[in-house]
This record gives C-alpha cells, sequence and structure tokens, in this order.
C-alpha cells in the first residue's frame, strides 16, 4: 500500500465531477480547498462533490478546508498582470483603492508605511518579486525592484515586520471555520500560527459532540519555528508551507524550517506533518503527505503531474515511519457513537 498521501488543492479548472474524478483516480488522498478563494457555497458544494466521488470510486477520500488567515496582499491590477524590471521604481500604497499598473499598486495593509523602513525588502507576488524600500511617502512606500517578475492581481505580499503583530485568526476565518464544520470536513488548515494557542483558541471553537475535524495549523513563519514544539502538541498534524517559510527563514539555512518541523512531529504526534514541496523524493523522505497547492488549481495539464506524483511517492517511500492514517468517513455512525 502506498503510505504516503497527495494531497491536491482543487479550484475552477478541476472542481466539476470529471476532472476531479480524474484527479482521485490518479491516486489524491485528500482535497483541500482554500477558503481564502471562493465562497463558502462554493467550497461547501465540492466537499459534496468529493463525497459522492468517494462513494462511486470506493475509496476514503479526505476533505480539507484551509482557512483564508490575514494574509496581506497587493491590489487590482490592471489587465490583470504586469511585468516589473530589476532597478525600477514602484509604489506601494496603503490603501485598498484604485488599479495598479507598473508603477505603482494598492494593498489590503491601511498602515503600510508603518510597518517599513528604509532597506527593508518587501515580497510581492508569493516570494517571487522583491522590492527594497527607498522612503515612506505619507501612507505610500517608494522602493527600487530588487528581483523583477510578473505581478498578478491580489497575490500574497509579505513584511515581516507586520506579519509579527497581524491577529492571526480574522472573521473571515470564523465564517469558514462555520462552513467546515457544517460540512463535516476532515481536516481543518490554520493559516499563520505563530504558537500553540492560536491553535488552542480555534480547537475550542469545534463542536463539544460529534464530528470534530482534525486541526492542522501550517508552519509558515520564522515565530512559527521558534515556537514549533508547543504547536505540534497543540495540533494533530502540522503542514509545512516551505514557500512562505523560505522567505523568512535565513538564505543559508533553506531546509532548516521543513526538517525542524517534520523532527518536531515525529516526536510529539501520532502523525507526521505535510509539506509543500516539488521535490516529490525528498519530500517522501520527511513528510506523509506532499501538497500539490497549485498543480491541480487551473489548467488541463495541471491534472497530468498527479500520476507522476503517484509514482514518485510509490518509488521512494522507504524512509518511512508512521502513515498518516485514512480519514473516517463514517460521519453519520460516528456522530451517533458521540452524541
Amino acid at each position: 500500500m502506498r503510505r504516503t498521501k497527495i494531497v491536491a488543492t482543487i479550484g475552477p479548472a478541476t472542481s466539476e465531477m470529471e476532472p476531479l474524478r480524474q484527479l482521485l483516480e490518479a491516486g489524491v488522498d485528500v482535497v483541500r480547498l482554500n477558503a481564502a478563494h471562493a465562497d463558502m457555497e462554493t467550497h461547501s458544494a465540492n466537499v459534496r462533490r468529493v463525497r459522492e466521488l468517494s462513494q462511486v470510486l470506493g475509496r476514503s477520500i479526505g476533505t480539507l478546508v484551509d482557512l483564508p488567515g490575514p494574509k496581506i496582499r497587493s491590489g487590482i491590477i490592471v489587465n490583470g498582470e504586469v511585468e516589473l524590471a530589476n532597478g525600477q521604481e514602484f509604489i506601494l500604497s496603503g490603501s485598498d483603492d484604485g488599479r495598479g499598473d507598473e508603477r505603482h499598486v494598492a494593498t489590503t495593509l491601511s498602515d503600510l508605511a508603518h510597518w517599513v523602513l528604509p532597506n527593508d525588502d518587501v515580497y510581492l507576488a508569493d516570494g517571487a518579486i522583491v522590492l527594497r524600500v527607498i522612503e515612506s511617502l505619507g501612507n505610500d512606500v517608494r522602493t527600487e525592484v530588487v528581483r523583477g517578475g510578473t505581478l498578478r492581481s491580489r497575490k500574497g505580499m509579505h513584511l515581516p515586520r507586520a506579519e509579527a503583530h497581524v491577529e492571526p485568526f480574522t472573521e473571515r476565518d470564523a465564517l469558514a471555520l462555520e462552513m467546515a464544520i457544517a460540512a463535516k470536513v476532515d481536516f481543518i488548515g490554520l493559516s499563520f500560527v505563530r504558537r500553540a494557542e492560536d491553535v488552542e483558541r480555534v480547537r475550542a471553537m469545534l463542536p463539544k459532540r460529534g464530528v470534530r475535524p482534525a486541526l492542522v495549523p501550517k508552519i509558515e513563519t520564522a515565530a512559527a519555528i521558534d515556537n514549533l514544539d508547543g504547536i505540534v502538541r497543540a495540533a494533530d498534524a502540522v503542514m509545512v508551507a516551505r514557500g512562505d517559510l523560505g522567505i523568512q527563514m535565513p538564505a543559508r539555512h533553506p531546509d532548516a524550517g521543513p526538517q525542524r518541523a517534520a523532527l518536531a512531529e515525529r516526536d510529539h504526534s501520532p502523525l507526521q506533518p505535510g509539506g509543500e514541496t516539488g521535490d516529490h523524493r525528498d519530500a517522501d523522505a520527511r513528510v506523509d503527505d506532499p501538497l500539490a497547492a497549485a498543480d491541480a488549481r487551473r489548467g488541463q495539464r495541471r491534472r497530468q503531474r498527479r500520476p507522476r506524483r503517484h509514482r514518485c511517492a510509490d518509488a521512494f517511500r522507504g524512509n518511512r515511519r508512521r502513515p498518516l492514517p485514512e480519514p473516517d468517513r463514517a460521519h453519520d455512525e460516528r456522530s451517533r457513537r458521540v452524541g
């Protein structure tokens, strides 16, 4: 039996029955729904489709709702995207109004200028683009592009000084959590967790009786690494977001965070962590469920990658410890028993 589990994020291109069936037939074990995108009704419908296909295929398919968290984002771009070149100046606005272009973009952080100093690095497009702060201009920030690239609308943005002070659980998270509980999903991903208390607060919101989903905090900040042992003790499993974590960890130790998370999880938890990684062999040596975060969301060819990931998991499974359990799909029976 393949012990490494495959987690795939679904989106508009893969949420209908036929493409979703193809993903599941290719070996996906857990379907991840990102509550930062689409509405709760859409996600609830996707959960129902997964359950229906699980019955048709005779396989236990888990569902994971990833709470949106307080992620800072850049704003809307005219025509959807723009190219930023190395060395050019670029303005970040503390207002979320207006449409961006090759000269400026709005952000969702209203007091942006308060959280940066000259020579600070700011990361756009989930870390793909790097800006260096020149100066603050009122509520705007003038920067130089250090590493250019394509900036699209509403992409993730990282400001290390600000992220240590952002509230990890938002009103939008509360709504997504309510939907996830009502849909009886198997796992709930917690974004931007920095300490064990962030996990414990969400656990206190779960039903006291009946179905209680497993909590899976994402290790994506330097603070989470500092408090890793406590987070792992409070969690049911952990998920290592290597892209976000790599921005905050020193470049000379690019794997320090994922390795520490794997070791801590093995020491303190009955489950092992999931990691977001493109190196399937390395992931299989360390974690139970490599996360295919972007692959399945858009484009027809993305689904073709699932069989390759399946084969990698089969081929490099020798260094495993404990398998991630199959999700319990007997919701009604369990509810009656616990209730």
